[in-house]
């Protein structure tokens, strides 16, 4: 793509951060865009599109709060019978990470890509121009998340309905899509059963329908004819022993099993390897354990307006609790969040999720942290001084400078952590696990704190601990 294909087109961004629209700016100025507009709400993003109609929308993870993801829905379900425009507009949503929640919600949403935040300017260029040439919806399956493939585009309709272009990005196909059948035609009643031998239509069935259906009920044809070889394939794995009344064999009758072979019942009894299947199972468990990042149940978080609630509670903060409202939130969901020198001082956030939060510099002063996860989130020179941290979670976080003077650490995780240069200076360790930690840069922890801390049984600390008295 040239700056010749560009010059009549426009570029909406959205997004509450001025630092981003900057950065995007910047980054795409080179591609000789015609017009470069911004905005940072949910309600001006759907009016610019429908009214000004862009040729390709950045929305931010942050917009309205936690979920940019809901304004590229409200973009794509705003459209009427004379104005279809937020169905077809090209939409990227800009994330410092996605996990696999974000990653399937973003797809149902309907976006055509991803760019990295903070923007890497000629990374970003890349992702605009590759993806204006050639637009496609972006599908999550199994342990693929990119723009749909051939194989993930089944045969759509000629009006490209956005229906079923939606399902075509969100469903992983299961071999019981055999019997889904297409409703505009009858099957044909002599014809073997869907999924056996392929189904099969006279000529009077398919006399009448378009080119494009017939290639769609071949294709399904051809699809279902596999998944019934794949179900019909024996199974590795015996099913259940036959009968008591059956004799067995006289050399079966007097073998005794083995741990590693268990005893064969029945005369046609294949050999069972299924004793090494079930030990297997608990290691291939692991391994998809170790390599997809668990999912956090949508139940247990909840969802929060970020930049209203800064909003209130700095104004609270800033008149001593006259105006604004205070942040007092249990489970909050600030995963991901951008928070670099925010003042959060004296919040309530009781078992929120700071996962790959952008917490450096911020002001977390006297806050109720309790049980927060903080698992591989930026805390360098975060002050979270005199805060209630008991059973928080630190797992792979930077802790570079970080004040935790007289907080109350106790049950706290920094299992295999490395401080470096961090104030622990009054805090309470009690049960905490600092097993695997390198505490040898710490600043302000005494022999008498851990002293107090080694009272509870729970409390683990590496061996290699040298004290000061």
């Amino acid at each position: 793509m040239t700056m010749q294909d560009t010059k009549n087109k426009t570029i909406l961004y959205a997004d509450y951060s001025e630092r981003n629209i900057r950065s995007a700016k910047d980054a795409i100025d080179p591609l000789g865009f015609f017009d470069f507009i911004h905005c940072d709400s949910r309600e001006k993003t759907v009016e610019l599109v429908n009214s000004l109609k862009p040729d390709i929308v950045l929305v931010g993870l942050y917009l309205d709060g936690m979920r940019g993801i809901s304004t590229i829905r409200s973009i794509r379900e705003s459209v009427t019978t004379t104005n279809r425009h937020g169905e077809n507009v090209i939409i990227l949503l800009g994330a410092p990470k996605l996990d696999r929640r974000a990653m399937r919600d973003a797809v149902d949403a309907g976006i055509e890509g991803i760019f990295r935040q903070p923007i890497d300017p000629a990374r970003l260029r890349k992702i605009i121009t590759s993806v204006m040439q050639k637009p496609r919806r972006f599908v999550l399956k199994e342990d693929y998340f990119g723009p749909a493939r051939a194989q993930d585009l089944p045969k759509e309709d000629a009006d490209q309905d956005k229906a079923s272009r939606t399902v075509s990005a969100s469903i992983t196909l299961k071999p019981n899509t055999r019997r889904r059948v297409d409703k505009t035609r009858t099957p044909n009643p002599t014809s073997p059963a869907d999924g056996q031998n392929g189904q099969t239509f006279d000529e009077a069935e398919l006399a009448g329908i378009p080119k494009d259906d017939l290639d769609s009920l071949k294709e399904r044809s051809i699809k279902a004819a596999i998944a019934a070889r794949e179900l019909l394939k024996p199974d590795p794995v015996p099913q259940k022993a036959k009968p008591k009344s059956q004799p067995k064999p006289k050399s079966q009758a007097k073998a005794k099993p083995t741990p590693e072979q268990p005893e064969a019942k029945g005369p046609d009894a294949r050999p069972k390897p299924a004793r090494a299947s079930r030990k297997a199972a608990p290691e291939v468990e692991a391994k998809i354990a170790v390599e997809v990042e668990p999912e956090i149940d949508a139940k247990e978080l909840v969802a929060i307006d970020l930049q209203e609630a800064l909003v209130g509670h700095k104004l609270w903060v800033d008149t001593g609790g006259k105006e604004g409202a205070a942040m007092s939130i249990e489970h909050a969901d600030l995963r991901d969040a951008d928070l670099e020198g925010i003042d959060l001082s004296r919040c309530g956030l009781r078992f929120a999720s700071f996962k790959n939060a952008n917490c450096k510099n911020a002001m977390l002063r006297r806050c109720d942290l309790t049980a927060a996860d903080f698992v591989d989130s930026n805390l360098e020179s975060a002050n979270l001084a005199a805060s209630r941290l008991s059973g928080a979670r630190f797992h792979k976080a930077t802790l570079r400078n970080t004040v935790f003077l007289g907080s109350d650490l106790s049950n706290a995780n920094f299992n295999g952590m490395h401080f470096l240069n961090c104030d622990f200076s009054g805090t309470n360790l009690a049960g905490a696990d600092f097993r695997d930690a390198d505490l040898t840069s710490v600043n302000g922890l005494f022999a008498e704190q851990i002293q107090r801390a080694r009272v509870n049984a729970n409390t683990r600390l590496p061996h290699n601990l040298k004290l000061r008295d």
